[in-house]
């Protein structure tokens, strides 16, 4: 406890004094025949509330506490109005040492030595404070969204998808609307339509998604005699830690397959970085080309491949 130590001393007593004039009066008066006094305390620093005839300390209180004598057991009986009573004391007590009466308006006019002082510094803190409170808000908000974007490496299906729009619109791609349940995304870079064919997985991609991927191509090639660019953007292993994915993303029997087809083939880790690295408008569009030519294995070296691992 918050208080100086003391000492309990065993001693039963029948006849009591509750002393007068303290707050807790009324109360321990009420209370009298639910204490048992076998005890009375020694070497304390507080306020007296019940004293013994030789004037042995039996209950005190302090600026933090209150020491009350053992309650019989059969105070259960009324223990909501018992401590009902004390919490009301409590409020007394609290009311008492906040309460400070109020100046009236004419005092303003006369200052007293530092007052002055003292307002204008008062003043001064509270523009901080609204000018730091603003400041707070904004980089909780920017740390917000810089933490999000790392759901593109543990995330699937919508999440992912929708991170890896707002990371290919970065990097200069307009976003099409793609037809439901078919396409995960078209893009267009200039006059080169893409379809893209987002996947998070708990293992390697596999030849099916580059297969899935063809599937959409071929279909807006027959909707709209133009074949896209295929891209397979694929975040494997989103389960585990970036540094535990020491497997291949795209496994040697795919590539073949996903190279025939003139598909790209990206990890979401490396989109990433990508977003990183790329600050002007000269290394987006290098970028952006670089994806759209890429058959195969996309292959971009990044500053940041030290801090964020990716195969």
């Amino acid at each position: 406890l918050p208080i100086s130590k003391f000492k309990v001393v065993k001693e039963t007593r029948a006849k009591v004094d509750i002393l007068s004039n303290t707050v807790f009066t009324d109360f321990l008066k009420k209370n009298e025949d639910k204490f048992e006094f076998q005890t009375y305390f020694n070497d304390f620093e507080g306020e007296p509330l019940i004293l013994s005839p030789d004037k042995k300390v039996l209950a005190f209180f302090n600026s933090t506490s209150i020491f009350l004598p053992k309650l019989k057991i059969k105070v259960q009986d009324s223990e909501t109005n018992f401590v009902s009573d004390i919490l009301n004391i409590i409020k007394k007590i609290k009311n008492k040492e906040s309460y400070s009466e109020e100046l009236p308006d004419w005092t303003n006019q006369y200052l007293m030595p530092l007052e002055s002082n003292y307002k204008k510094t008062l003043n001064s803190l509270k523009k901080q404070i609204e000018q730091l409170n603003s400041q707070l808000f904004d980089t909780e908000i920017s740390l917000k969204k810089l933490r999000e974007s790392k759901l593109i490496m543990t995330s699937t299906g919508d999440t992912l998808e929708t991170k890896v729009a707002q990371i290919l619109e970065n990097l200069g791609f307009e976003i099409l609307s793609a037809k439901k349940n078919r396409d995960d995304l078209i893009v267009k870079y200039k006059d080169q339509i893409a379809v893209v064919e987002i996947k998070g997985v708990s293992g390697s991609s596999a030849e099916k998604h580059s297969a899935q991927l063809e599937k959409w191509v071929m279909g807006y090639y027959a909707e709209h005699d133009l074949k896209p660019k295929g891209i397979l953007i694929v975040n494997s292993f989103k389960d585990l830690p970036l540094k535990e994915r020491i497997e291949k993303t795209f496994p040697d029997q795919m590539i073949k397959f996903a190279s025939h087809q003139g598909q790209c083939l990206i990890t979401t880790t490396q989109l990433l970085c990508l977003n990183i690295d790329c600050q002007t408008k000269e290394q987006k569009e290098k970028v952006a080309l670089q994806i759209l030519n890429t058959i195969g294995i996309f292959s971009h070296y990044s500053k940041w491949a030290d801090y964020i691992s990716f195969t």
